[in-house]
């Protein structure tokens, strides 16, 4: 197809942009400008080059108008009733006109960055300083540079472009601002979904989610999800008498045109992965006005001690009343088809229940029987007592159950997030396996129909706006719900979720041309002469994605993250999986992107997809694999026929850190003694890469690194073994066993800004140990936030102003007294301590990679050849080296529970704890391999009674492994090998006698363990005879 020349309509239009004779020309050149481009894609390139960008981006950053003036208006019901002044036209053609390059795709990303884009529509985002139309296409445009953003490839830009000054204080401060205008003008409402929609695209990393919750963006969209449950009707009966905060009426009702989905979604990126955050959403003021605390209702039934009174110490009979609009549970084990018909009516059938007047319909609909019991306790630790729930879980799935689309999803995911954090009542996962699985399968049957009409359409904007709503999201939140639960994966199972899941794969693991479309201008011979030299500002950057190939690798990433959730713990489930026949679709999404050639600046070339995945889709296939890789069969069968083993072995050398510490995770399996592709692995040269890997910075490549090390020094040959203790370096294993991270943990940016929780946290722990019995609300009257008044600039009413703390102390400890009450003022102190400490973070991690490190040692020194491994251990690290390291590890340890670097707290903040199980079990299994070499290495223990002295007392020890391995300690070192060890047979009996190993010994004859109980038998049968020869 000839390409055709396409050249400016208006040759003065450029000069007009950059000097124009007025403000009304100026305006029409942009307006022209806008004409050009808007829908014209083989126009956009040449604009570009002759730089209209920085011109166009200049004057979104003129002069705006007074921020008082708008303020008034902002609190009007007519926000847009005012005529725009020619400065502000102008500055909204000219976002427009940033909003359609935008939209050309990744390849205008690399310009309008270099243009300063983001800044220059961040100061147009206020409300109270800019018109309501410029403040809605600031962020309409800021929201598609977000979408163009997702499309760019790794590599294409060295600048990397992102949108994290849409974190810094002042652009949150507006969203702030924009979220908590109260006006129900539709243009308002636009906005707000705007803003909704732009956090849930921009909010993906830990860091953007902790700043938008300390800033009061969280308690914002808390505020408005609490209109939309006024205008839904679903404040509970009695609310107004126990308002939180003062506040003397419930929250306004949303207006008709606001939407439920995006406030939710935005709410659950930022509470996603932080019980700290969950438990800012269900205590939030306005949360707790429309859903008091459950204890709230019935305070009269509370004694002067908080406790229950007598005659309502069944907490079954404090009731949710929002469990009335839900279907009654059937008793598991239940198999009457009548029960499950009457329990589960139709979705969507009858209008929706108004709970304001719930005790008026309670007689006229069979969901609000008063005498209604709550779900069946299935025994789901995690989570809390019916009483101590927040109405907001059931208000969550009646809300899954009446919506559809992508509110439904959405209730899904917040409620998902709620159960993930424990905020769910225990009884809960009955009903989630009941109501929303089978809901959440039954979405993926949308999916399929979806991806059918994207691959039959040629217009890809529609597909693509239909594909973004439900398809991308359904398999991950379906993924999040069945991790870790085999109640909610049965449920899945047996709705035919794999299944399912495989066709969804292979739909999104299709290949797909590029659809026909008129050809885009590019540069040749012909081309007009330019009289500037092309600068960043007019160089576009490489092609990027297609929309429908990102959309494929987000569902691909979701469908391999819920086979991975489906797979930890049945082996019939993961023989389903593989019975699909997507295992060569898995191994495919290991495929990383050949930057070689996806990363040319050819915007204008017309290609097929891009080949490879993103660093999502294959850490998402690493979890896959290793799901499946925890079955003997598949990894002895379907895994290497496969051929696994490459690729994941590639990624081992991927420049992404995540990548690398997912496929070191699979490496674990695939190295384990009984798989066929250890000893390809090792020819490969794994070994050398995990002992590289195992000093990394990072303390999960570390971990996983070591782990790995783990199993490939389980029943290796003895060549393999010196090899891996040489190559590891001795050193830096006894580094890896004896490193405390806990001080570098103080100097990260991330914990230098928690330092300040932490401390405050220290007061709090010294009172918990010095107290026995603990007010739970006088824990908190110290606690003194700086409440930020917003009702003048935004328009809340002063009853609900949105609250901001000095720390994510106040943010939790200043939460409603009554609900802190009920769930526990110390539980929540203790999750606040859990998310901000670096300090037990870092512990947490050096104990496992300490772990991992002494079983290294343990494996080298098991068969095969443990005598000489013994030798060559003590040889390379050091024979009292190993003791002392095996002693320290068996004594208590000093941790800084402040989070405040004790070489500068001068020790004040340093307390002893007792050193933790799986140490104890490693070292001890460490002794009992040495005491199992030859006499010689018996003898060398015995040598050290220091360090038998501290095994005496773990004999006792409450954990049944610990105590077995003492036994085995016993019997090894009581050992006879042939006549001419009997004498020292004897020797180290009598030794081990009158360091009291034997009277130990015999307090064990009736323990609770059976293991226990007959190895006790084997030690004292040993001990006693080589006492009498």
């Amino acid at each position: 197809m000839a390409i055709v020349m396409i050249r400016p309509t208006t040759p003065g239009l450029l000069e007009e942009l950059q000097s124009p004779k007025s403000l009304t020309s100026q305006t029409n050149a942009l307006k022209a400008l806008k004409n050009e481009v808007v829908g014209h894609d083989d126009k956009k390139a040449l604009w570009v080059r002759l730089g209209a960008l920085v011109p166009v981006i200049q004057i979104i950053e003129s002069s705006r108008s007074s921020g008082k003036q708008r303020r008034r208006e902002l609190n009007g019901t007519d926000v847009s009733g005012k005529h725009l002044t020619d400065i502000e036209e102008a500055r909204l053609q000219a976002i427009v006109i940033v909003d359609s390059f935008a939209r050309g795709g990744p390849a205008y990303i690399k310009p309008l960055f270099a243009c300063s884009v983001t800044s220059a529509l961040l100061s147009s985002l206020s409300p109270s300083e800019n018109p309501p139309e410029i403040t809605l296409a600031s962020l309409k445009a800021l929201r598609t540079v977000a979408d163009s953003l997702s499309l760019c490839l790794p590599a294409s830009h060295p600048s990397s472009p992102s949108l994290e000054a849409l974190f810094t204080p002042s652009a949150i401060e507006s969203l702030v601002e924009i979220l908590g205008q109260t006006s129900s003008a539709t243009i308002i409402q636009h906005q707000i979904h705007a803003v909704s929609s732009l956090i849930a695209k921009t909010c993906n990393e830990e860091r953007f989610r902790a700043a938008l919750a300390s800033s009061g963006v969280l308690q914002a969209l808390a505020y408005r999800l609490s209109t939309l449950i006024v205008s839904k009707g679903y404040v509970l009966p009695g609310a107004e008498s126990s308002l939180p905060f003062g506040n003397n009426s419930i929250p306004p009702a949303a207006p008709e045109s606001a939407k439920l989905a995006p406030i939710l979604r935005a709410i659950a990126m930022i509470i996603k992965d932080s019980k700290l955050r969950a438990l800012q959403l269900i205590c939030s003021p306005h949360i707790k006005s429309v859903f008091p605390s459950p204890l709230d209702p019935w305070q009269q039934v509370m004694g002067a001690d908080g406790a229950l009174q007598p005659e309502y110490a069944d907490s079954s009979q404090i009731e949710n009343p929002i469990d009335n609009l839900l279907p009654e549970i059937p008793p598991s084990g239940t198999k009457s088809a009548q029960l499950q018909q009457n329990a589960f009516p139709p979705l969507g059938a009858g209008p929706p229940v108004h709970l304001t007047s719930v005790a008026t319909q309670a007689s006229a609909h069979p969901a609000l029987r008063p005498d209604r019991h709550g779900f069946e306790n299935d025994g789901f630790s995690d989570g809390l007592e019916d009483r101590e729930e927040s109405p907001l879980v059931a208000w969550l799935l009646h809300m899954s159950r009446v919506e559809n689309g992508f509110s439904r999803l959405m209730s899904i995911a917040v409620l998902t997030l709620l159960y993930r954090a424990g905020l769910a009542s225990k009884s809960r996962e009955r009903g989630l396996a009941l109501m929303v699985v089978p809901l959440l399968v039954r979405m993926l049957d949308e999916c399929c129909a979806s991806f059918h009409y994207a691959s039959t359409k040629q217009d890809w904007g529609i597909a693509r706006r239909r594909m973004q709503t439900v398809t991308e999201e359904t398999s991950g939140v379906l993924a999040m719900l069945l991790k870790d639960s085999e109640e909610l994966q049965k449920a899945a199972v047996d709705a035919h979720a794999i299944k399912k899941l495989a066709q969804l794969l292979k739909l999104a693991c299709a290949r797909e041309s590029a659809p026909p479309g008129a050809p885009t201008w590019h540069a040749d011979g012909s081309e007009p002469s330019l009289s500037m030299e092309p600068t960043e500002t007019s160089v576009l950057g490489g092609r990027g994605l297609t929309p429908l190939a990102a959309n494929k690798s987000r569902v691909r990433e979701g469908v391999l993250m819920a086979l991975a959730s489906l797979g930890p713990f049945k082996e019939e489930y993961r023989k389903e999986i593989i019975a699909q026949g997507i295992t060569p679709l898995i191994v495919d999404s290991l495929r990383p992107f050949d930057i070689g050639t996806c990363g040319k600046d050819n915007p204008g070339e017309e290609t097929q997809e891009i080949e490879g995945n993103p660093s999502s889709v294959m850490i998402a296939a690493c979890c896959a694999l290793r799901s499946l890789s925890r079955s003997v069969l598949i990894l002895r069968t379907t895994l290497v026929d496969a051929n696994v083993a490459p690729p994941v072995f590639a990624l081992l050398k991927h420049p992404d850190t995540e990548v690398k510490i997912a496929a070191t995770a699979v490496t674990i399996n695939l190295v384990l003694d009984f798989s066929p592709m250890r000893d390809a692995i090792l020819k490969a040269g794994v070994l050398e890469i995990m002992c590289d890997l195992a000093h990394s910075p990072n303390p999960k490549l570390r971990l996983n690194a070591v782990w790995a090390l783990k199993h490939l020094s389980l029943a290796a040959e003895l060549d393999v073994k010196v090899l891996l203790l040489r190559t590891l370096r001795p050193q830096s294993l006894v580094k890896l066993i004896c490193e405390n991270t806990e001080n570098s943990a103080l100097t990260t940016p991330r914990a230098s800004m928690e330092q300040d929780d932490a401390m405050d946290m220290s007061s709090l722990n010294q009172e918990r140990e010095n107290s026995t019995s603990i007010d739970p609300t006088k824990m908190f009257e110290d606690c003194r936030p700086e409440v930020i008044n917003l009702a003048d600039s935004v328009g809340i009413p002063d009853s609900y102003n949105l609250r901001s703390a000095k720390s994510m102390n106040d943010v939790v400890l200043n939460a409603d007294k009554d609900y802190a009450s009920a769930i526990g003022r110390t539980r929540l102190a203790a999750v606040l301590d859990a998310e901000t400490n670096p300090i037990k973070k870092a512990r947490s991690l050096d104990l496992a990679v300490q772990e991992q490190a002494l079983s290294v040692i343990r494996n080298l020194m098991c068969a095969p050849g443990s005598p000489e491994m013994i030798d060559c251990v003590f040889r390379d690290l050091g024979q009292d080296t190993i003791f002392d390291i095996l002693s320290s590890k068996l004594k208590p340890s000093a941790m800084n529970l402040s989070g405040r670097d004790k070489r500068k707290s001068g020790g004040d903040d340093v307390r002893c704890v007792p050193p933790a199980e799986q140490i104890i079990e490693s070292v001890s299994y460490i002794i009992v391999h040495i005491a199992a070499g030859r006499p010689r290495h018996r003898q060398t223990l015995l040598s050290n009674p220091g360090l038998l002295k501290l095994l005496l007392p773990l004999c006792n020890h409450p954990n049944k492994t610990v105590r077995v391995a003492m036994v085995w300690v016993i019997i090894n070192l009581s050992w006879t090998d042939d006549e001419s060890d009997r004498l020292g047979a004897k020797s180290r009996a009598i030794e081990l006698r009158n360091l009291g190993f034997l009277e130990k010994l015999e307090s064990l004859e009736n323990d609770p363990d059976l293991d226990v109980k007959e190895r006790v038998k084997t030690a004292l049968f040993q001990m006693r005879t080589s006492l009498k020869d």
